[in-house]
């Protein structure tokens, strides 16, 4: 068997003091390809949902995101905390390749 592609899909959680995070990166031939998160307000306290606020998705170093944005809504947190987010994704598969 000749294999020609190996695609790993990660799943991961962040919390933050501005969101929680899910976070589902695919990784191609040990090069990043695909990055999404998931944001939802943080909760009171555990075992109470937390609403969807939107997504940041970074495909082929394109960024693109859904966010609700009211005159109150405040972005730029949810990137700095993405830019952090990206930076442990990439420190992780560099840890990965060392062994």
């Amino acid at each position: 068997m000749n294999i020609t592609s190996t695609i790993l899909t990660k799943t991961a959680v962040e919390t933050t003091s501005n969101a929680n995070y899910n976070i589902e990166y695919t990784i191609i031939d040990e090069k990043l390809n695909r990055v999404q998160v998931s944001i939802e307000a943080l909760a009171a306290g555990e075992n109470i949902e937390r609403p969807y606020l939107g997504n940041i998705y970074w495909e082929h170093s394109n960024l693109s995101c859904n966010l609700p944005v009211e005159d109150s809504c405040v972005t730029a947190p949810y990137f700095v905390d993405f830019d952090m987010i990206m930076n442990k994704i990439k420190e992780n598969m560099i840890a990965e390749a060392a062994g």
